[in-house]
C-alpha cells in the first residue's frame, strides 16, 4: 500500500504536465463492505484491508489534486465486475482494455460510466 503511494507521489508531477490526468488503481469488491457484510465475506483479510486502505489513500488524492487547478483525476477500478457487467470472461486481456477505457474516457462522471461498461 505504501509502494502505491510513493509511484503516486512519484509520478504526480508527470501525470500534472500529461495531455492524459488521470491516475487508476486496480483494487478489488471484496474492500467493498457492504458486500463484505451483506455475504459475510471474512476471507483474505490482510488482502481486503490494504486494498480499502488503498481505495482511502486514491479518494483523498483526488480530493487534493481532481478539484484543484491540477485536474487530475484519481480512481479505483475494480476489474472482475466491470468485465462481469459486460459478460465477458475475465482476462489480463480484457482488465488491460478496461483500464485503456477508462484513460480514453471522458472524465465526466457519465463518460467513466460508459467507458467502464464498455470496456
Amino acid at each position: 500500500m505504501l509502494d502505491v503511494i510513493k509511484t503516486i507521489n512519484t509520478f504526480l508531477p508527470l501525470v500534472k504536465n500529461s495531455s492524459i490526468k488521470k491516475v487508476i488503481s486496480i483494487t478489488t469488491g471484496l474492500a467493498d463492505n457492504k458486500l463484505t457484510n451483506d455475504y459475510n465475506l471474512y476471507e483474505a483479510a490482510p488482502y481486503t484491508i490494504s486494498k480499502a486502505a488503498l481505495n482511502t489513500a486514491v479518494t483523498k488524492y483526488n480530493a487534493r489534486h481532481g478539484k484543484s487547478s491540477d485536474g487530475i483525476l484519481l480512481l479505483v477500478s475494480v476489474l472482475g465486475w466491470s468485465v462481469l457487467d459486460t459478460m465477458r470472461s475475465v482476462s489480463v486481456s480484457n482488465g488491460v482494455i478496461h483500464v485503456l477505457g477508462l484513460l480514453t474516457a471522458s472524465t465526466s462522471p457519465a463518460g467513466l460510466e460508459h467507458a467502464a461498461k464498455v470496456c
